[in-house]
């Protein structure tokens, strides 16, 4: 089950790791409309198609995550196959597709009319929406999962099928997309039947925790997320939070919860208890059709939504509820503030000797940290050697930022991970909404002494055997011990690469022993036949940060952002080791044939002699 949602999770990192870009259009897109707002510069035509333009771009990453998401789970679950993509793609398209013949509506779905599906009446557009253009259920990601799921099984078990001769042009990867075609029918009465009480299930949780009190939902939140960081689960759990109504709902028929004023796109507007958002909009000047598309669920994609339409964060809050960023903001805090200060706390405490060859490896995990929020590196560096400082410090460190964030009125957004770049784009840049980013410096300031005295206090008191401290296994690895694991012709980069590929593979227990080789942003995820063959010594001087799930047949290998690079290559190698061995070899062959004529060539002619003699 673990090896599962190991997959899984790494699943999830595929479409995940597009919103960084996704979101860089979309930030900077409404930053510059919102300055053309301001400024009353929207009368320029080619203006306003420009910023339309970058808008969009990013929007549509986050319009279809869930077609996105089912591809991901396709080809996670079947080793990359192509075909599997594919057929994902036709299953989820059909999925839809069957649901929207018993679809009933009552008006525009998407302002104010109802639905109905078999016993279910007055449906509003919390249960449906357009997917792919297509009205169907509001599954959100979750459809999309369960399709990729079906699809990665059917092509699992039938893509080497031969059929009769007489239709055996269908035998085969064609033969799959047929059977998942009829598959996900039935597959989508199903959901008919019983995801409507599912999607309010989870609509109301998602609306109804932002109501608890004290910012608990967010310090739950921020606690669980990074308890589960280690074992690589993380993912599967903040997932449905970002991109589904788990992480609650804004759309045309969210009702107002109090009265106040309510900006939009530069319309100030008097609501009243009771009103929709869809008769806000509709007072804002915006068509029925602009309304129809004010769609979202999860607390990501509902802020890029609120930010897409330049509303006012704080407004949105005191009005309708929607505190947005409350799964998102509290991750700046530790990864700009906090960590950093623990590395320097790493650095002061190793032995002077040791000092420099820590601060430039500590210091470069703290620099990636601060900048792109990838916490691995330096989260790992403790977490074997002083678990209470992760669990017990750290974690509680993490669930506090996220309760002071949200108890504080900020709503900083986020796509990938909460470093600097995120800060600016989805802080800043619409400050002038009420992101309030400047509360990330509130609470993130004074964590930089709690985390320093904390992990220096820690570090000195129990001996822990941090980077520089002593002679264990994480010893300070030098430069030069680094490069003799590597190739001796160091000038030849594809045999260093081939190199440390097969100092990879033999720490993994040897290539016999590999069943799955996978990865996500950080971490070498992989199967074994047997797990207590690996070398965590060797992976430690192959720059590894730690090994999760040791003693298993399944572990992750932290190595920070060359993960997916160490897996392709692992994955080539596997398939065909001698193409990948001849390459440096071949080099080698063009070198000697330059000197062949000098001794080969010139032998030869003394033969001719021999015909003259004759």
């Amino acid at each position: 089950m673990k090896e599962r949602i190991s997959q899984l999770s790494r699943g999830f990192m595929l479409p995940i790791s597009l919103l960084p870009i996704a979101g860089l259009f979309l930030g900077i897109g409404s930053g510059m409309h919102n300055i053309a707002v301001h400024q009353n510069l929207l009368s320029s035509n080619w203006f306003f198609t420009f910023t339309d333009f970058i808008t969009s771009s990013g929007d549509v990453i986050f319009s279809n995550l869930p077609i996105l998401f089912a591809v991901a789970i396709a080809i996670t679950f079947t080793d990359d196959a192509g075909a599997a993509a594919l057929t994902a793609v036709i299953g989820y398209l059909v999925f839809n597709g069957a649901q929207s013949t018993f679809i009933t509506t009552h008006g525009d779905i998407g302002t104010t009319g109802t639905a109905d599906v078999f016993w279910y009446k007055g449906l509003t557009g919390a249960v449906f929406t357009y997917n792919d253009g297509i009205l169907s259920l509001q599954t959100s990601v979750f459809g999309g999962i369960v399709v990729g799921a079906i699809s990665a099984v059917l092509y699992n078990k039938l893509h080497k099928i031969e059929l009769h001769p007489i239709v055996s042009f269908f035998s085969g990867v064609r033969f799959v997309p047929i059977v998942t075609f009829l598959a996900v029918i039935p597959l989508a009465i199903v959901f008919l039947a019983i995801w409507p009480e599912i999607g309010k299930g989870l609509a109301a949780f998602g609306n109804d925790s932002a109501n608890w009190k004290g910012g608990m939902d967010s310090f739950a939140f921020g606690f669980i997320e990074k308890s589960l960081t280690p074992f690589g689960l993380h993912h599967a759990f903040y997932t449905p939070l970002w991109f589904s109504s788990a992480g609650g709902t804004l759309n045309a028929h969210t009702v107002a919860i109090h009265d106040g004023i309510f900006n939009v796109n530069g319309h100030s507007i008097h609501v009243h208890v009771g009103e929709t958002m869809g008769q806000v909009l509709a007072l804002a000047g915006f068509s029925e059709t602009e309304v129809s598309k004010f769609s979202a669920s999860g607390d990501i994609n509902m802020w890029f939504l609120a930010d897409n339409y330049l509303m006012n964060f704080s407004d949105l809050k005191s009005v309708f509820g929607n505190n947005l960023g409350r799964f998102d903001q509290g991750q700046y805090t530790t990864m700009i503030f906090g960590l950093p200060a623990a590395a320097v706390a790493m650095i002061m405490t190793s032995k002077l000797e040791y000092r420099k060859e820590t601060a430039g490896i500590v210091g470069s995990a703290a620099l990636t940290s601060m900048l792109t929020g990838i916490t691995e590196p330096i989260e790992f560096t403790f977490l074997f050697l002083a678990p209470i400082l992760f669990w017990g410090f750290h974690c509680l460190m993490a669930a506090f930022s996220f309760m002071l964030m949200n108890l504080l009125g900020a709503h900083v957004g986020m796509t990938f991970s909460g470093g600097l770049i995120d800060w600016g784009l989805y802080g800043w840049l619409p400050f002038t909404q009420g992101t309030k980013p400047y509360m990330v410096l509130v609470i993130g300031l004074p964590l930089i002494p709690i985390y320093y005295f904390v992990f220096y206090w820690a570090i000195k008191k129990w001996d822990i055997q941090t980077p520089g401290r002593g002679d264990s296994n994480v010893q300070m690895i030098t430069k030069a011990d680094y490069k003799s694991l590597k190739s001796s012709d160091a000038q030849d980069k594809s045999a260093n690469r081939l190199s440390e590929t097969k100092e990879f593979i033999k720490a993994l227990g040897g290539r016999s022993n590999l069943k799955l080789v996978g990865a996500c942003a950080t971490r070498l995820r992989v199967t074994l036949k047997d797990g207590s063959k690996i070398d965590e010594d060797l992976f430690k001087k192959l720059g590894a940060f730690g090994v999760v799930g040791k003693g298993t047949n399944s572990i992750q290998v932290i190595l920070g952002g060359k993960a997916n690079v160490v897996k392709t290559r692992i994955n080539e190698y596997i398939a065909n080791p001698s193409t990948i061995e001849d390459k440096p070899v071949k080099k080698t062959v063009k070198s000697t044939t330059a000197t062949k004529p000098k001794v080969a060539a010139k032998p030869k002619t003394t033969t001719k002699p021999k015909t003259t003699k004759k």
